[in-house]
């Protein structure tokens, strides 16, 4: 059985997620990502190693984190865990082996890695703070086991208690009733009711806001900013690694699409039409940021740091000009819902909107089909009923 043992790549490909051949480089260790397709090396850094075994004819994997030394080493101790159940099977003697009990500290750890190994580094960060928070109101909890009902309420009632709103509640819920799954619980049969929450009326700029950031904005950078949120609906890291290569000026498309470093959610790409005010808005910055003599020359980055890195504070920057705008409550994610919803309300087809913004699902795009409110729906009201 131990020659059955091998080693293979898991990883998210144009076409899905595949596995793949292993790469082993001249001093015997395995190139990081590479993959043999077709005999030709390929680099996937979205993915994480697996040690492929036989029960019968079905194969059976399991994950051994996306470390290449630490998957070669697994392999080795579980190639000589089977050669020992093979000798004793020939000598007639029988092994027993203990069942090791899962702790919560060591599953919620592969749970993230996993999670990072599909690229979802966003989706990785909020999973590691569900799991501190939740052992924070738990502590004592050690094994996957002992987790019981209680200690999801438990968890609810302290977040209740530290101020986070409903909302918030719920998503903690899920993210560890996430981590539950994952480490086979079968909690359902607890048949816990998840926290409930009122859905809000997605919260938007209207058209008087936009053009009061725009106005109060003192900067070209700064206006260019709020004109890419207010026309693309991109996210904040798609915006933080949108490079000139990802535009096409002449035909007025923008291509969402990873980087080497960073995977975009989901591994989708898609493209992402412009109107022309944003066309030539582009074309005259990139016009300018080529006649300067600085570490922006040059730079591929649209909108990059000082320095020429990748720009983390756009928050920052939205803040300043939403202050001097006089608007409360002003975020990045707020664009990409104004974004969806201004398509919706404007006749774009729902499959559509969900594609523009890069939505696994279409449920999360409906969250933005609402009605008209404030002036806008008054005036319709009016109209009808003069």
């Amino acid at each position: 059985m131990a020659k059955s043992l091998k080693l293979v790549y898991l990883c998210k490909t144009p076409e899905g997620w595949r596995r793949f051949p292993l790469v082993i480089g001249r001093n015997g260790r395995i190139k990081k990502g590479a993959v043999l397709i077709d005999g030709v090396e390929h680099v996937f850094p979205g993915g994480h190693y697996e040690i492929r075994s036989f029960s019968g004819r079905k194969q059976i994997y399991q994950n051994v984190g996306d470390d290449p030394t630490a998957a070669q080493n697994a392999l080795i101790r579980e190639t000589a865990k089977h050669e020992a159940k093979e000798h004793a099977q020939t000598a007639g003697v029988r092994i027993v082996e203990e069942e090791q009990r899962k702790t919560i500290r060591a599953a919620s750890k592969r749970w993230v890695e996993d999670t990072l190994a599909r690229g979802a580094k966003s989706a990785a960060h909020v999973n590691q703070v569900a799991m501190r928070e939740f052992l924070g109101a738990n502590p004592g909890l050690e094994f996957v086991d002992e987790i019981e009902p209680q200690h999801l309420t438990r968890f609810h009632n302290v977040l209740r208690e530290a101020g986070k709103a409903d909302r918030t509640v719920y998503n903690q819920h899920l993210r560890i009733t996430g981590f539950l799954r994952y480490a086979d619980v079968n909690y359902q049969k607890w048949r816990l009711r998840a926290p409930r929450f009122e859905k809000k009326i997605p919260d938007c700029y209207s058209e008087e806001q936009v053009e009061a950031l725009l106005t109060a904005a003192k900067s070209d950078e700064s206006r260019l900013l709020i004109k890419i949120l207010a026309n693309t609906g991109l996210r904040d890291q798609e915006l933080q690694h949108l490079e000139w290569p990802d535009i096409n000026l002449k035909t007025g498309v923008l291509k969402v699409q990873g980087k080497p470093g960073w995977n975009i959610k989901d591994f989708e790409q898609r493209e992402i039409p412009l109107p022309d005010s944003l066309v030539n808005a582009l074309e005259e910055w990139k016009k300018k940021q080529q006649e300067k003599s600085t570490k922006r020359k040059g730079n591929k980055l649209v909108l990059p740091s000082r320095t020429g890195s990748v720009n983390k504070k756009y928050l920052k920057l939205l803040d300043t000009v939403a202050g001097h705008a006089g608007i409360d409550g002003a975020t990045l994610h707020r664009f990409r819902r104004t974004y969806g919803t201004n398509l919706l309300r404007g006749g774009v087809d729902l499959r559509t909107v969900q594609s523009l913004l890069g939505h696994s699902d279409l449920e999360s795009t409906m969250r933005y089909l609402t009605p008209a409110t404030g002036d806008e729906v008054k005036k319709k009201v009016r109209a009808v009923l003069k």
